[in-house]
């Protein structure tokens, strides 16, 4: 305790030779000395000298320390004001001096100040209090032992930090550990916080209950309401972090706001006064993107939140009519496939088809769709009841035709090969052929991938077909029945093994589109490739060489013809404009690509024979591209050499990881 003592000596030598030797200095006086020196801009060493000493020579640090913030309060500015550095600075002063503020009973104080000291402790002439005295030469420095026990005394500091954090919460770490605040009494902080709650304070008794693990005591709605319409979610999230009960209680909350009944005005009425209120966070698809998020963060069952995801499948209602009957670009059988996928048995939904079936469709079809969900007649309007008894619709059911129209597909990019060539491959000993072809040195391959749309639901998709082109076959992999998500026999590691193989060889070139979407899927298809997507090597994405496509000025395009509506059809179906990969394609070959059967349920099984031809040609079509771009890459504008990638050499290309709005859309970009 000598070298400490010859320290601290030293320093209050210097900082505070204004103080009488008997006497304490008063908290005020050394803040106007540190104020001296703080607006002199004095060298930080110096500053931190005198608040040193200057600490040292108050009668009651603790106390002092509450009277210096009050009185600067209106300095404000983390890390920048006066008062965050004289905080900063005396909890380091009293780490350095633990026993200010740990002794513990009188009896055990006074034994502190025989032991540190080696004379009589003198007792205050205010109080009669037993004094602390610990001497540093010239220097004394006096605290009154009960003002840091758990009684009354500790407890008007304690309530005076609460005022001082109204104002400051950056000083809230400092404060709640130099005043013991986790030892004070539950229903004592309760008490102060719910005050600065009804003051309007919500950031700092939200942030000061987190802090003070205060949450399974409080009102969580309460609490997190007014933080939420301030799109301050971040802590909302800490406040139930660790929590998977409070994490449930949130989701709850939240999903009760997505109920069509719903009022948001209803909320904010109750906190007008509230300022930067982000009203759009309550909307449904506001509420919606939380909800989803939330859920995946805390791996939570989506059932806890039905308001949300009804309001999310009838989303999912309104993109299947919109792609069937204004973009039309998804043939009946599909949509009829994904719309009773969607709507299931649930009720409310089977409501909200019929709705939408009114706005899009005759009254034939609708009366179809309320006899397929047995609807009681008293549910549907008038007219729909009528024409399902004038039909007759229950003898009829059966011959209902859902393949209504059938597209020209002269128009459309054509797959080149025999359709022998096609192999759909569901078990290792099928892939003799596959492993032959595609693993040859030097090879160069297609590929893609296809995975049921998710529309936006909870969970990462897993990859159902793995497309692998060569020039002479392309090779269909039935991931859906050839790995499992869980368990590991043999067959799975040798199929793993190769898929390893293809995409890690430097040797093989490989053509994609693209390809960070699909490789975040695949990653997410098997444990054994959940790392692949950072191991892959000899990649070509050729959408990277589509951006550099893009940007020519001149008509580049060889032999293509613009295609604005398929023969035949034209009054009834309105093309859409290419993107991605199929623009690509019609860029360089001269036709888009059919993409009629991208949006079908990739794990239903058989498969069409529809689906395994687009499966075959979304690959097959990559080396096609690609070798045209090669043959002539002036043509296109290009200035990279594509010839050094066609010998295998790994064109450079950048590989993010794709965006939540992108793994949502489900592909859209190679649409």
């Amino acid at each position: 305790m000598a070298g400490e003592a010859g320290i601290s000596l030293e320093v209050m030598n210097q900082g505070c030779n204004s103080s009488s030797e008997t006497g304490g200095q008063s908290p005020l006086q050394l803040l106007g000395t540190l104020k001296t020196f703080w607006a002199k801009e004095e060298i930080e060493e110096q500053l931190r000298k005198q608040a040193g000493g200057g600490f040292a020579t108050l009668e009651d640090p603790l106390t002092g320390l509450l009277d210096m913030l009050e009185s600067c309060s209106k300095w404000k500015g983390k890390g920048h004001s006066l008062g965050y550095f004289i905080l900063s600075e005396f909890k380091q002063w009293i780490k350095d001096h633990p026993s200010v503020q740990q002794i513990n009973g009188c009896a055990q104080g006074l034994a502190e100040v025989r032991r540190h000291s080696q004379q009589p402790a003198r007792f205050s002439q205010v109080s009669n209090e037993p004094v602390l005295e610990l001497s540093f030469g010239r220097r004394k420095m006096g605290t009154v032992l009960s003002s840091y026990e758990s009684g009354l005394r500790l407890k008007k500091l304690q309530a005076r930090v609460f005022g001082i954090l109204a104002g400051n919460i950056h000083f809230l770490d400092s404060l709640i550990s130099i005043y013991q605040f986790h030892s004070a009494d539950r229903n004592y902080l309760l008490g102060h916080v719910s005050h600065l709650y009804h003051m309007g304070l919500y950031k700092e008794a939200l942030m000061i209950s987190l802090k003070l693990n205060l949450q399974l005591d409080q009102d969580l709605e309460k609490m997190c309401t007014p933080l939420l319409l301030q799109d301050k979610t971040n802590l909302v999230e800490a406040y139930v972090a660790d929590n998977p009960e409070l994490q449930c209680k949130l989701l709850q909350i939240l999903d009760s706001w997505s109920d069509p009944s719903f009022n948001p005005s209803d909320i904010a009425r109750q906190y007008q006064a509230l300022p930067h209120m982000r009203m759009d966070k309550f909307s449904h698809k506001g509420l919606s993107k939380l909800v989803f998020r939330l859920l995946e963060q805390y791996n939570l069952d989506p059932a806890l939140c039905p308001n949300v995801i009804n309001q999310r499948h009838l989303g999912t209602l309104k993109y299947l009519f919109y792609k069937r009957f204004m973009e039309k670009s998804m043939t009946q059988e599909n949509w009829t496939d994904h719309i009773q996928s969607t709507v299931g048995e649930n009720r409310w939904l089977q409501e909200q088809l019929m709705n939408l079936l009114l706005r899009y469709c005759d009254m034939e079809t609708v009366a179809w769709w309320a006899v397929h969900y047995s609807l009681p007649k008293e549910s549907l309007p008038f007219r729909v009841a009528e024409e399902m008894q004038n039909l007759k619709i229950l003898n009829r059911l059966e011959g209902y035709d859902h393949s209504d129209f059938q597209e020209e597909k002269k128009s459309y990019y054509q797959f080149p090969l025999p359709r022998e060539k096609v192999h759909f491959l569901q078990s290792w000993e099928e892939m003799g052929l596959c492993k032959e072809e595609v693993l040859k040195p030097g090879q160069v391959v297609g590929l893609d991938m296809e995975w049921r749309p998710s529309f936006g639901t909870v969970g990462r998709p897993r990859v159902s077909l793995l497309q692998i082109a060569v020039k002479e076959h392309v090779f269909l992999l039935d991931l859906l029945k050839c790995l499992k998500e869980v368990t590991m026999d043999e067959e799975e590691v040798l199929v793993t093994n190769f898929i390893q193989t293809v995409f890690c060889d430097p040797g093989i070139t490989k053509l994609g589109y693209g390809m960070a979407g699909d490789l975040y899927s695949l990653a997410f298809t098997h444990p054994a490739l959940q790392d692949l997507d950072k191991k892959v090597q000899g990649l070509v994405d050729l959408l990277n060489v589509h951006k550099q496509l893009q940007k020519c000025k001149v008509s580049w395009t060889k032999g293509s013809r613009k295609v604005d509506a398929l023969p035949e059809e034209e009054e009834r179906v309105v093309r859409q404009p290419e993107k991605g990969l199929s623009l690509l394609v019609y860029h360089v070959l001269g036709k888009p690509l059919d993409k009629t059967q991208q949006l079908s349920n990739w794990e239903k099984r058989p498969l069409k024979e529809e689906q395994l031809v687009y499966a075959a040609c979304d690959a097959y079509c990559l080396l096609e591209v690609f070798e045209a771009l090669c043959e002539d890459p002036t043509w296109f504008g290009l200035t990279l050499n594509l010839k050094d990638c066609w010998a295998g050499k790994q064109l450079q290309t950048k590989q993010e990881k794709p965006s939540a709005a992108k793994k949502a859309a489900e592909k859209t970009g190679k649409i």
